[in-house]
């Protein structure tokens, strides 16, 4: 098992960095505040900015092969993004890791254009959720419109100018009526969600066909449901003066309840979704992070083939 795996353990990753001129303490601490980023300056200097380099030799070496390859054959660039995507579970900071990997690049790389995305836009509506008995399966496969996810995906790599994609709104727990987004031809997408490497039925493609790079993050069942259970009381917090948020109402009865509730939404749809759906997908992925107590990478999992 995990055996088409390199495991780098932390403080040989670490020494990595002495190949690279990393920025200094200060400038990172500011640039974690004036970002909002929930890491450390820490986490950046042994465990991010490492993966960003190695991120961006993946990216060279895709447009190396794209300009041989369109000279061999001596057809027209299409100018294709690399896509990088980052999955896991529920609240193992998926949507933390994107925002860190987009802002170094964006801020130490300006000459990238990077862009992102999550899976979340793709869900169906609840409306069509409902009408095929499909709300409890919410963030299940089946809840996805996996069709077109895939259309968005093959105008992206065709190197369409602009590609819309629906907006999902965590206000309303809904895709948002008639309101798109649009990704605008970047050399960097990162796109993330806890589907992007499962082989949907009926598919002529799957979603992982798009994918340059992929992504795992990784920690322990407990600590997950610890992390979910935390996010879910700051949530509590954010919306209890937010009527027309879904929290309001979790947020405005006692809180034992309100945590009884989250408890139940981990163990009967979270958790069963980890087990049967995504822990699956790991050995798919190219890298694994694997996390520890306060999201603190301990290992990265580098796959050999």
């Amino acid at each position: 098992m995990m055996n088409n795996f390199i495991t780098v353990d932390r403080n040989h990753w670490t020494k990595l960095n002495s190949k690279i001129e990393l920025p200094s303490y200060e400038l990172l601490k500011s640039f974690i505040d004036q970002n909002k980023l929930q890491v450390t300056v820490n986490e950046l200097q042994e465990v991010y900015i490492l993966l960003v380099q190695y991120i961006l030799i993946c990216v060279q070496n895709k447009k190396m092969f794209s300009k041989l390859k369109t000279n061999y054959i001596k057809s027209a660039d299409l100018n294709q993004p690399f896509i990088l995507g980052i999955t896991g579970s529920v609240a193992a900071g998926k949507s933390t890791t994107a925002k860190v990997i987009e802002t170094l690049i964006s801020q130490f790389y300006s000459d990238l254009d990077v862009q992102s995305l999550t899976t979340d836009g793709f869900i169906y509506p609840n409306k069509i959720l409902e009408q095929k008995n499909l709300m409890s399966r919410k963030g299940f496969p089946e809840s996805y419109n996996v069709s077109l996810l895939n259309d968005f995906l093959s105008q992206v790599s065709d190197g369409v100018e602009e590609v819309s994609y629906p907006v999902y709104s965590h206000e309303l727990s809904d895709i948002v009526p008639g309101k798109y987004r649009s990704i605008t031809n970047p050399d960097i997408l990162i796109l993330e969600g806890i589907d992007i490497l499962q082989i949907p039925e009926n598919e002529e493609k799957i979603i992982s066909d798009y994918i340059d790079l992929s992504i795992y993050i990784d920690a322990s069942e407990n600590l997950l449901e610890e992390w979910f259970l935390t996010r879910f009381k700051c949530l509590l917090d954010i919306n209890k003066d937010n009527p027309n948020n879904f929290f309001y109402h979790w947020a405005h009865i006692p809180l034992d309840e309100s945590i009884d509730y989250a408890k139940k939404v981990w163990r009967t749809v979270n958790l069963v979704n980890l087990r049967d759906y995504i822990v699956p997908t790991k050995e798919r992925a190219n890298i694994i992070l694997y996390k520890d107590v306060g999201h603190r990478v301990t290992s990265i999992k580098i796959r050999k083939y």
